[in-house]
């Protein structure tokens, strides 16, 4: 995906919600809303479309770490 460096994904241990956090590490905030972004949100792939079920509130926050 263009403008995405990378991923990580956390799993809580133990019980809670919610279960996963996903961080992206972005080129910059503008990303989320290029054409190629909506179009892989608005036509996921088969994993993807298998996952989303699990995903019972999505969120999506911005941070800049550029200071930190």
């Amino acid at each position: 995906m263009p403008g995405i460096l990378g991923a990580i994904r956390f799993r809580l241990s133990g019980h809670g919600s919610p279960e996963y956090l996903t961080l992206y590490r972005l080129r910059n905030p503008d990303v989320l809303d290029s054409p190629e972004y909506h179009a892989l949100i608005d036509h996921p792939d088969a994993q993807t479309l298998a996952m989303r079920p699990n995903l019972t509130a999505p969120r999506r926050f911005i941070a800049n770490t550029d200071h930190v």
